[in-house]
């Protein structure tokens, strides 16, 4: 005869296990965030692969052990989209885009004393990179990086000479360049004008404190800020068209939102609903503990990868992937969402002064 004792422990011990496997991967997961955005540092050559494995690990990691357990990705909400999905998500989007919008000008109005430049000429902008080496031979264009001096770097990689020009803010502060062949000058005012030849490059010395420089060829014009904006490399090239919208969408989908929904809120979001349950349903959809854990847990493998407390602010929008994710009953929503929220922040930094 089994006693009381033996069966409380036992369901101690399987609810220990049922918490042992999303734990894991949890970590697992965590991990291969910071393995490799960080490994090539000491491996330049994964650089160009680094979102690729980041991506292979959120979507393998959940897959194999699913798999293992005789089960398949539709189990985890990996299916075609429906008439409810399509609608909610559209509701979604049209309520809270304007408003993001609308608090995106404001902060940065208020914290950055950057207006809002509502101009299409504005959007054919800097083309989006997955953080590939700024030397790497693939680049053409004008190039800009802050290297490890924290200072800038102006690379000219055409096949034409160019006249570039830059202009400093704050103009009050003295700053310098130095030409590829050693020629150092100062800046007084904050500008500058010089004729590049094809693989010519300039470094600048930047002015104390935080500011922003404007850098112009050809009549195009971009605003790097640096100083306490906390840049990291920072490629920019002269390339400019709106084929970058497409580009983004295709990476944002592969990269980015399909393997993070799949294992946030595909994986871990529904391990933690069958331990926790549904706790706070609002509107049809859950945002209790199983989606705040999710969201933190999101949140922090963000900061894994950067690490600017700024990158945590993502927990917010990943509640709502998490409710969406809920309320539909499949991942095509939240995946949407995702991309359409990142291509709408993309969209947004352009149209700032």
């Amino acid at each position: 005869m089994t006693s009381l004792g033996t069966m409380e422990g036992e369901k101690r011990s399987e609810k220990t296990s049922s918490w042992k496997e999303p734990t894991l991967l949890a970590a697992g997961a965590s991990g291969a965030i910071a393995l490799f955005s960080w490994l090539p540092l000491a491996l330049p050559f994964l650089e160009p692969y680094s979102a690729a494995l980041i991506a292979a690990a959120f979507i393998y990691l959940p897959a194999l052990v699913i798999w293992r357990q005789g089960g398949h990705l539709g189990q985890i909400g990996l299916v075609w989209p429906d008439w409810l999905t399509l609608r909610v998500t559209g509701i979604v989007a049209l309520v809270v885009f304007p408003l993001f919008a609308a608090g995106f000008f404001v902060w940065h109005r208020i914290v950055f004393d950057r207006s809002a430049c509502m101009s299409a000429d504005r959007l054919p902008a800097w083309p989006e990179e997955l953080y590939p080496s700024p030397y790497s031979p693939d680049r053409s264009g004008l190039i800009l990086v802050k290297d490890d001096q924290e200072d800038l770097i102006l690379k000219q990689t055409t096949d034409d000479e160019i006249v570039v020009s830059a202009r400093w803010e704050p103009a009050g502060k003295h700053a310098w360049h130095e030409r590829v062949d050693g020629r150092r000058k100062g800046l007084s005012g904050g500008t500058l004008a010089e004729r590049l030849a094809p693989g010519e490059s300039i470094r600048f010395g930047l002015p104390p404190g935080a500011g922003k420089v404007e850098i112009a060829s050809a009549g195009k014009v971009d605003s790097v800020w640096y100083g306490n904006r906390e840049l990291r490399e920072l490629p920019v090239t002269e390339s400019r068209g709106i084929g970058w919208i497409f580009t983004f969408l295709l990476v944002q989908v592969l990269l980015v939102a399909l393997p993070e929904e799949l294992f946030y809120r595909g994986y871990l979001q529904t391990r933690l609903q069958q331990l926790l349950g549904r706790r706070f349903v609002l509107f049809g959809g859950d945002v209790g503990p199983a989606v705040l854990i999710a969201s933190a847990v999101f949140a922090v493998g963000h900061v894994l990868s950067i690490p600017s407390p700024a990158r945590l602010a993502v927990f917010f929008p990943s509640i709502l992937f998490g409710w969406l994710k809920d309320r539909t009953g499949g991942l095509s929503g939240p995946i949407a969402l995702h991309v359409l929220s990142n291509l709408l922040l993309a969209v947004l930094t352009r149209f700032l002064c």
